[in-house]
């Protein structure tokens, strides 16, 4: 076999590795991890300017074909009495991946936009399994997701073949990496490998499940090229069936309830089955209830009724109660509680309503359907005659038809609780076919372990994402589909490491790490706000609005039928009397107000003030 030429490009340098005084190349490929190329410059000055610096673009070649390609990541330096060197250490494009946070589009409110005000923008708040329209997406669609926005900020990779049919609740994070999103996604799906192809520029992503591996198949047998093995049945890992309990929170008629949705699959009473609780982001209904007050209208025959009267007119009705520190009646008003003493009471309302409100307020949704409450402002007119004492007992004056007002909103509402459905959100529905997909996954049996092959050179024929099978040991070996998770490559020796089995290092190395991930889930609180900007702060908040209880009471015009003044303090009472029934003329309306008169003062003609009438004519 011609020895192949082994060569390296940086920005600065290029040659073959031994033109550059490079060795021990090793490649390490894993899944779910980053891709690393090693390699010393064994007697370069550990002091000295390096190769290739940090976060410099480097290319290794196996001949013409591109063997790996990434950046510079770290230079170690060191020296000690009898040597030194610089090492290198380059990261594979996964770093874009562990670099990048991972953002969603929202739907955020914009003052400048149009109604209802919502442009999108990215924010690092996701929620995991869900495309930007609010509907359900794969573990597939999702990775796919991750990695085209890890592209879009930059990262030196191109997108391939990616599969992943299981179908997760929805799960919200705040600012996770993209190689997190992965890492969750496979976390569910052991049976997914993530690799690169370097033999493109730039290196192509690929996300492979079992089913569609290629396989490769080596002999156990002792002899080129197996130079080690190691196989483990992993039998504690084989669950023999799945149940999982999907929690749903949920509002009804006014009440929160908790209600759960069961998918099995295999065997479920066995002691290794597989049980999982997922919280589901919960349905939820906002209710508006308003609470209402009224009151009966009596009846047009009573509305003059002094008790009634009296209840809602609290300036009548404290007047009638005044009295002094020691109990004594003060300033008071009495009722004339003859026929006529109420007088001219009535509404001014078209409609009559039987009802008006006292308490509450008739909210815009309930004048709607289903209960199409009807209102009124209206105004309730009283014409009161009565009569005013001081706290003497003296009469001041009698007040005949006062105009006493109470403006209020009838209704033929009753007195209730009015409720009614504001916005009803219908949650997160169980994905379909999870538990059936879990045990697909995980209830086949895996092998782990590892084998060494010893070639001439490296040929890098096996990847993260092959399938491999031994053949020459136990008949199982043969046909045990190993998945292979890492492969490191000893260029220098022509060694390969090959391991398989289940993705340990992606965290289900057993069954309490396998739940672990499912415990520390967060459902997702946000999953319609992406569509709709609503916030989850208010998103139960109601909007009030309406017609109020007024109850407001007020006087209108009266007539004083008489009005009696008295000198305070003095010895002798002065009286100023004004009382219409001393006006005996009853032929034409009289009107007495202040009036300017020519007089005659000791010869002087003169002027002054007086209230009277105008000059009339008595009757014959």
């Amino acid at each position: 076999m011609p020895t192949v030429e082994w060569k390296i490009k940086g920005a600065t340098h290029e040659g073959t590795l031994a033109a550059l005084g490079i060795s021990g190349l090793i490649r390490k490929r894993t899944n779910g991890v980053m891709h690393t190329v090693t390699f010393d410059a064994p007697g370069a000055a550990f002091d000295g300017t390096p190769l290739f610096t940090y976060r410099e673009p480097v290319t290794i070649y196996r001949g013409n074909d591109i063997f790996f390609s990434g950046l510079c990541l770290t230079v170690p330096c060191s020296a000690d009495g009898a040597s030194e060197q610089i090492s290198y250490e380059i990261g594979g494009p996964w770093w874009y991946l562990e670099r990048t946070i991972y953002e969603q589009s929202w739907a955020l409110w914009n003052a400048a936009a149009l109604p209802p005000h919502l442009a999108n923008a990215y924010k690092s708040r996701v929620i995991l399994s869900q495309a930007a329209d609010g509907s359900s997406i794969t573990t597939g669609a999702q990775i796919v997701d991750a990695v085209n926005f890890a592209i879009s900020k930059g990262a030196a990779m191109q997108l391939g073949t990616v599969d992943g049919a299981i179908q997760l609740p929805w799960e919200e994070c705040t600012d996770i990496l993209c190689s997190e999103v992965i890492a969750k996604m496979l976390r569910c799906c052991p049976d997914t490998v993530c690799d690169f192809d370097y033999s493109t520029t730039p290196p192509t992503f690929n996300c492979r499940a079992r089913a569609n591996m290629s396989a490769v198949s080596y002999p156990v047998t002792s002899g080129a090229p197996a130079s080690g093995v190691s196989v483990t049945p992993r039998h504690d890992l084989k669950i023999p069936g799945v149940v999982v309990r999907f929690e749903i929170s949920g509002a009804g008629t006014g009440e929160s309830y908790e209600a759960i949705d069961v998918q099995t699959a295999g065997l479920t009473t066995d002691w290794e089955t597989l049980k999982v609780t997922i919280q589901l982001a919960g349905a939820s209904i906002t209710w508006l209830t308003q609470r209402i007050k009224t009151e009966d209208w009596p009846e047009d025959a009573d509305l003059d009724d002094v008790t009634w009267c009296r209840a809602h007119f609290p300036w009548l009705d404290e007047a009638l109660k005044t009295t002094d520190a020691g109990g004594n009646p003060k300033a008071h008003i009495v009722l004339h509680l003859g026929a006529g003493s109420l007088v001219a009471a009535g509404r001014s309302g078209a409609l009559e309503l039987p009802r008006f409100i006292t308490e509450g307020t008739i909210q815009d949704w309930m004048l709607e359907g289903p209960f199409n409450i009807v209102v009124e402002d209206e105004t309730f007119t009283l014409h009161a005659s009565y009569e005013i004492w001081d706290a003497a007992g003296n009469f001041v004056e009698t007040v005949m038809n006062q105009e006493l007002l109470l403006k209020v909103v009838s209704t033929d509402a009753e007195t209730k609780t009015y409720r009614r459905v504001d916005d009803e959100e219908s949650g997160e529905s169980a994905p379909a076919g999870l538990a059936a997909a879990l045990f697909a996954a995980w209830g086949q049996l895996y092998y782990d372990g590892t084998f060494k092959i010893t070639e001439e050179e490296c040929s890098g024929t096996v990847s993260p994402g092959n399938i491999l099978h031994l053949t020459g040991g136990r008949a199982g070996w043969a046909t045990m589909v190993a998945i292979v998770q890492d492969v490191t490559e000893d260029v220098d020796k022509g060694e390969t490491t090959i391991t398989f089995g289940p993705p340990k290092h992606l965290g289900p190395e057993d069954l309490v790490t396998l739940l672990r991930g499912f415990r520390t889930r967060k459902s997702a609180i946000h999953y319609q706000a992406r569509q709709t900007g609503e916030s989850a702060d208010v998103a139960g908040s109601v909007s009030l609005g309406g017609t109020s209880a007024k109850n407001e009471v007020g006087k209108g015009i009266a007539e004083v039928a008489k009005q009696t003044f008295r000198a305070t303090g003095s010895t002798y009472t002065k009286t100023i009397k004004a009382d219409p029934t001393d006006i005996t003329k009853e032929d034409a309306n009289v009107d007495i107000k202040a009036r300017e008169l020519d007089v005659c003062v000791d010869g002087v003609a003169k002027k002054m003030w007086v209230m009277c009438s105008a000059p009339y004519v008595p009757p014959a």
